[in-house]
């Protein structure tokens, strides 16, 4: 998926662009983070992650193959990857976004992350794990309720 990723849904320097740069990213990931990926047809289409999974507050990632975006894939991801980091006794996500990044800006909103710094063009946002989401986000798909 991230070999024919394209440039101009890259962001802050993610996924890398080299197939070199992009093995060492994810052996990284692999070996320090906790990794979620989303498969249709035989493919890779989604990947979310956290790490280092010894953190009390991780950096989270999330990239859903271009031509599956509007598919709740992403947003799929990012509930696995936030019940099995609380699950896993950790206290908060965070992440960095590119603010005219309005598309992720908006899912994450959505799953509860708040902005908590803003540094020119960059929003870094956190979810703790103390939001009601979190305890919403651990239920089977079928038993969440629907968020507006």
């Amino acid at each position: 998926m991230y070999v024919d990723y394209p440039d101009r849904h890259r962001s802050m320097g993610l996924p890398p662009a080299t197939r070199d740069r992009i093995e060492g990213w994810l052996e990284e990931l692999i070996e320090r983070g906790a990794n979620v990926v989303a498969a249709s047809e035989g493919r890779i289409v989604g990947h979310a992650a956290y790490a280092p999974r010894s953190s009390r507050e991780p950096q989270f990632v999330v990239f859903v193959d271009p031509s599956d975006h509007d598919r709740g894939i992403g947003s799929e991801l990012c509930r696995h990857v936030v019940a099995r980091a609380a699950d896993a006794g950790r206290e908060a996500l965070v992440l960095d976004v590119d603010a005219a990044n309005e598309r992720a800006v908006h899912v994450y909103r959505r799953m509860g992350f708040e902005t908590v710094d803003r540094n020119g063009n960059e929003r870094r946002m956190r979810l703790s794990f103390d939001d009601p989401v979190v305890e919403t986000v651990r239920l089977p798909p079928a038993e969440r309720p629907v968020r507006p």
